[in-house]
C-alpha cells in the first residue's frame, strides 16, 4: 500500500506546469474572485433590483439605489482584496502592500 503512495508522489512531483496550465489556473482564480464578489454583493443588489429595473425602464434614475449598489460593490471588492492579501499572500496590511492605503498622506511627485 505504501508503494502506491510513493509512486503517486513520484508521478505528481514530475508534473511540469506548462504555460497553458498556469493560464487556466490564473483564469480560475479571477473567475473565483468575481464569483465571490457576486456572493458578497448579492444581499445589496437583490433587494434593490426592482427599484433599479423600474428606474431603467421609466428613464427616471433612482440615484439612491444606484449609489448604494456602487458602494456595496466597492465594499465587496475591498473585503475580498483584504482577505486575499491576508490569507493567501500573508501580508499584515494588504491594502498598504497593494498601494490602496487611503489613510496615508498623499505623496507629491514633481
Amino acid at each position: 500500500m505504501n508503494c502506491i503512495f510513493v509512486l503517486l508522489i513520484m508521478l505528481v512531483s514530475k508534473i511540469v506546469f506548462t504555460e497553458s496550465f498556469l493560464l487556466v489556473l490564473s483564469l480560475l482564480r479571477v473567475l473565483g474572485f468575481a464569483g465571490m464578489v457576486l456572493v458578497l454583493w448579492s444581499p445589496i443588489i437583490v433587494p434593490l433590483l426592482p427599484t433599479l429595473v423600474l428606474s431603467w425602464t421609466t428613464s427616471n434614475p433612482s440615484r439612491f439605489a444606484e449609489f448604494v449598489c456602487i458602494v456595496g460593490l466597492y465594499t465587496a471588492i475591498m473585503i475580498l482584496v483584504t482577505l486575499w492579501g491576508r490569507r493567501i499572500r500573508g501580508y499584515e496590511d494588504p491594502l498598504e502592500q497593494y498601494g490602496l492605503d487611503l489613510t496615508a498622506l498623499p505623496k507629491v511627485w514633481l
